[in-house]
């Protein structure tokens, strides 16, 4: 009789493990959901952001053209000193 008691005593206490098991399992599951959710949105922003950015950095930035030939005489220092 005691070993029955207790028997049903284990069963229990193995259910409510599995039961709060699950229960953690289910709580991973949804916060790598959201996690998963906030990083592909936090990417989607900076690929944007970044996109931008090139974009007036290319708008800002010209290629240096090449100088003239006065400009470049302008460039140097005289080899003449006085």
């Amino acid at each position: 009789m005691a070993e029955n008691r207790l028997s049903e005593r284990v069963e229990r206490i193995e259910q409510k493990l599995d039961k709060q098991f699950t229960e953690v399992q289910e709580h991973f599951v949804e916060q790598r959901k959201s996690i998963e959710f906030a990083y592909d949105k936090l990417d989607t922003r900076m690929t944007e952001g970044f996109s931008r950015l090139g974009r007036k950095f290319d708008q800002i930035i010209v290629p240096p053209s090449r100088p003239t030939s006065a400009a470049r005489r302008r460039a140097r220092p005289s080899k003449r000193r006085r």
